[in-house]
């Protein structure tokens, strides 16, 4: 072996001769995008092949931001390689894995083996899938708020960082992240105005038309005849003394409500026998035009690619209550996916509308 480099996302490259200390690429912008044997010979010429191995523990300040800016980071790296002299390990494979803009085509991982969550209509639900010190993050979100409301999925990554003994969760950045959905059925509230134009049919308002208190309060009939046929529900003498000493419950069963809505349906029939049945057609005609101006969004699959960065988030929709009330989501059915690419693996997670 005539040495090694180290490849961190988001730093500049280290290398390191053997027996001596890790040290930054002097050019300060080489990234985990460089790579190959072109780069072993940038250091030792005498390089003929490259073979990947396990990443080695490294010193805190092993690592240096573009331009060589000083950081102090307790990360080992993102992966690791030897730079050899007719080695009989080295293979083709591990040079076709390091290929980047200093030597042809970028890596093609395969898609990854896809973590399965579910998650039912409130649709906010969160999956982990932990690789080495890093984990990728991927949600689905519906925000209802009074004044705001929205429906969205975000994935991010994320490293284990240290300061001052404490460990927490940083953020990361992959080569790419990418997030989308397979066959998503979303419905709203929301009713676009139609071509279609109805007049309004209102029901007529009888609510001051009967009146009656309790107790030692007079019931009041006003000038309608508790027996008129023309009601089709007749009151005797004795209910109406029932209203007054406080009976009503025992008369009614506590369903006065049920009560009043026949007194309605008897006096509007005595006007107009047809009402009823047309209140019917018209509120059946309603909701029809309503279910047919719905706001919906049926798609089949699409997916949204953010190149290097720590997270990537898609908002199907929003609304804010500006001069209107706000209208809900409801999602019907849909595959909600999202993965990182770090160097040439995939990590990822689906969650499916259950």
């Amino acid at each position: 072996m005539l040495g090694r480099f180290s490849r961190y996302c988001g730093k500049v490259n280290s290398h390191q001769s053997p027996g001596g200390a890790w040290t930054e690429d002097p050019d300060c912008t080489s990234g985990c995008n460089i790579g190959g044997l072109s780069y072993c010979q940038k250091f030792w010429p005498g390089s003929t092949a490259i073979r990947q191995v396990s990443v080695s523990s490294k010193p805190n300040n092993a690592w240096r931001t573009a331009g060589c800016g000083f950081i102090v980071d307790d990360y080992d790296g993102t992966d690791e390689f030897e730079c050899v002299a007719n080695s009989p390990f080295a293979t083709v494979m591990a040079q076709e894995q390091l290929k980047g803009e200093s030597g042809g085509d970028k890596c093609n991982p395969p898609l990854p083996a896809y973590q399965l969550l579910t998650v039912g209509s409130g649709f906010n639900k969160e999956g982990t899938t932990q690789f080495g010190d890093r984990r990728f993050i991927f949600k689905t979100k519906k925000l209802n708020l009074f004044l705001f409301r929205s429906i969205s999925i975000k994935g991010k990554l994320q490293r284990r960082k240290k300061a001052l003994f404490v460990k927490y969760w940083g953020p990361s950045y992959a080569d790419e992240i990418v997030v989308g959905f397979d066959n998503m059925d979303l419905h709203t509230s929301y009713i676009f105005p139609t071509p279609q134009t109805y007049n309004t049919l209102f029901k007529p308002n009888f609510t001051k038309l009967v009146k009656f208190k309790l107790g030692n309060w007079l019931f009041d009939a006003m000038n309608i005849d508790v027996n008129i046929n023309a009601l089709r529900f007749n009151l005797t003498q004795a209910q109406i003394n029932s209203f007054v000493n406080s009976q009503l419950n025992q008369f009614i069963g506590g369903q006065l409500n049920n009560v009043w809505a026949g007194i309605e349906r008897g006096i509007i029939n005595a006007i107009d026998a047809s009402y009823i049945t047309r209140y019917a057609e018209y509120t059946k005609k309603v909701n029809s035009l309503k279910e047919q101006n719905r706001f919906r969004m049926t798609l089949g699959k699409a997916e949204k690619h953010q190149g290097y960065s720590h997270k990537n988030s898609w908002t199907f929709d929003w609304n804010v209550a500006l001069g209107q009330s706000t209208y809900s989501y409801d999602m019907k059915a849909g595959s909600f996916l999202g993965r990182a690419r770090v160097g040439c693996s995939w990590h990822g997670i689906r969650i499916v509308r259950q």
